[in-house]
């Protein structure tokens, strides 16, 4: 009856449909099945991590690798089943040449090296001038340049899905560098009166992982809510562990994603308006976010109604193995100063952040 009722549905749809009840799929239509040849032999957990099937929101959608294959899906309930429909993202993305993109962001390299010594020449001495216009410049221009800078970063992470570049992988703890990271926020953010608070209710979580990747990932999430928010807004950022990954989330109580935006999330180049807004960047974030959740054999996928807020949640996997028991040297977390933060934040900071004084 159900499987009668669902591919009068869903039969003649061209993307794979799957139903899911519990654990077990109730029902999956041609496409899913051709996509997923042994789905007979699959549960749900099989293809899904556990924090999407845990999903409490009733619609919701993401990006992650399905037996090899790196799919875009939407989720939403349906007469108490949870219906997925998927999408292969080598269909409708297009193919990046990994060469230009990495030439592209050495030459701009090359030129950002030249701006900030000449810069680091020049601003010291506006600052010392006392005119507070000459310094609303200065701190234009620095701005500028970690715009720039963190654009350069993102590029090559998005060359990576078509290089053979390696995550630069190894193990620490987890927890101790989110919580670093927030705090740093959550000083630089605070004259704009947002609130940044870190949950976990794990002390410690050791993870073997790119550590840089993590907090440029974590960054853009922290960026894109950010932009969403008005003063006196929330950002929660939390993480919990689960038997083989941990699952870092970022809520916000910030404007929220419409349905008709939600599709192009994941595209680089059609990234929804209220993830850049006027003060984004170059709407990249969303595409990163993915792509080293990706890298690191995970998965992402984000909740948003208008008017509601976003949640944005990656999970990664805890070893490159399953093995969390090793006795690799873990990475002690050491702060690299500010200026991590400058870059990663740098589209959504006011200039007053950029001001001479904070370089030096």
């Amino acid at each position: 009856m159900i499987t009668e009722k669902f591919d009068a549905l869903f039969g003649m749809y061209s993307e794979p449909i799957l139903a899911i009840s519990g654990n077990e799929f109730v029902y999956y239509n041609n496409a899913a099945g051709k996509f997923l040849p042994n789905i007979a032999q699959l549960q749900p957990s099989d293809v899904f991590p556990a924090g999407i099937l845990d999903a409490e929101s009733d619609s919701f959608i993401g990006e992650l690798d399905i037996v090899g294959n790196r799919s875009t899906f939407s989720a939403a309930r349906f007469e108490g089943y949870r219906i997925f429909s998927l999408l292969s993202v080598a269909e409708s993305a297009e193919k990046i040449d990994a060469a230009a993109f990495s030439a592209l962001s050495l030459e701009m390299k090359n030129y950002l090296a030249v701006l900030r010594l000449a810069a680091n020449t020049v601003l010291p001495y506006i600052e010392n001038t006392g005119d507070e216009q000459l310094k609303m410049h200065a701190a234009m221009i620095n701005r500028s340049y970690f715009n720039i800078l963190r654009l350069t970063s993102n590029i090559e992470m998005l060359s990576a899905e078509f290089s053979t570049t390696p995550l630069r992988r190894r193990r620490f703890d987890l927890a101790n560098t989110v919580r670093s990271l927030v705090d740093a926020c959550s000083h630089l953010v605070k004259d704009s009166h947002v609130s940044i608070s870190f949950n976990s209710v794990e002390e410690s979580i050791l993870i073997f992982a790119d550590r840089d990747k993590i907090e440029q990932m974590l960054l853009n999430m922290i960026s894109n809510s950010l932009i969403s928010l008005e003063e006196d807004g929330t950002i929660t950022v939390s993480i919990e562990l689960t038997k083989d990954s941990t699952i870092i989330t970022v809520r916000d109580s910030g404007n929220g994603i419409s349905d008709d935006v939600k599709a192009s999330a994941w595209n680089r180049y059609e990234t929804p308006r209220t993830l850049t807004d006027t003060k984004g960047g170059a709407g990249f974030g969303m595409a990163v976010i993915s792509q080293i959740a990706r890298l690191h054999g995970g998965s992402v996928f984000f909740e948003s109604r208008k008017g509601e807020g976003t949640t944005v949640a990656a999970s990664i996997p805890l070893d490159n193995d399953g093995n969390l028991h090793v006795s690799d040297k873990i990475d002690v977390y050491q702060s690299r100063g500010i200026s991590p933060f400058l870059i990663g934040l740098s589209t959504v900071l006011a200039y007053d952040k950029f001001k001479q004084k904070y370089m030096d």
